[in-house]
């Protein structure tokens, strides 16, 4: 009802969701009525729990959580960390804390104009995909070069890459990895240092609860 951001932020969502179901040109419709300003967050709390800047409390505080070995040596403003040259409690991870979020009252956007770009980019592939990459790129603040031939070559992955980077720590990697159909890291099968094997599922599985309750779900 007149209100830009909730409309901006209905926009960011939509997209969301038809790029998700390959509905690429009804989300290059949906990202371009975003302004690459946009930014609505989600805000936190400081005295309650369950407000908290979650990542900054299990990230930065709790030295049980580390950033991941591949987003720890990428030299790119948008993905800013810092090695704290000692193991976690296991004594086999390095921790590494995120500087993305400050503290436990730091906010968390929830949809902005810059993801809406990139969905713009991957809808609309080609030359005009990596110019909205490139343009990206070489804004104030992150001043990377243009990608390369070989970048530019597939679209999808510089995509793919470019969103890790643009959107770290806001919870879109999970949904890149099986819309991208991207390789697990680590890699099904390979060993974890306190035993066993990683596995290759690619979400969790449906609760037992839920089959039970359920009597047309197949056995």
């Amino acid at each position: 009802a007149g209100d830009a951001n909730v409309l901006n932020l209905a926009y960011v969502g939509r997209a969301r969701a038809r790029i998700n179901k390959g509905a690429k040109p009804g989300a290059a419709d949906d990202a371009a009525r975003v302004p690459v300003g946009f930014v609505y967050n989600a805000t936190a709390d400081a005295t309650i729990g369950r407000r908290n800047n979650r990542i900054f409390q299990q990230v930065n505080q709790s030295n049980a959580t580390s950033v991941a070995p591949a987003y720890r040596t990428l030299n790119d403003p948008r993905v800013s960390v810092t090695d704290l040259n000692r193991t976690a409690p296991d004594q086999i991870n390095r921790l590494w804390n995120q500087n993305k979020y400050s503290s436990l009252v730091a906010t968390y956007p929830i949809a902005t104009g810059l993801e809406a770009q990139l969905i713009l980019a991957e809808a609309r592939g080609g030359a005009a995909g990596v110019a909205i990459l490139n343009t990206l790129r070489a804004r104030t603040g992150v001043a990377l070069p243009p990608l390369t031939a070989q970048e530019s070559a597939n679209v999808d992955a510089a995509v793919a890459e470019e969103r890790r980077r643009e959107l770290f720590l806001q919870g879109n990697r999970w949904f890149d990895v099986k819309r991208f159909n991207l390789p697990q890291v680590p890699a099904a099968g390979a060993l974890y240092a306190k035993g066993g094997v990683y596995g290759d599922q690619r979400c969790w599985p449906l609760p037992d609860a839920e089959k039970l309750a359920n009597p047309n779900f197949g056995r």
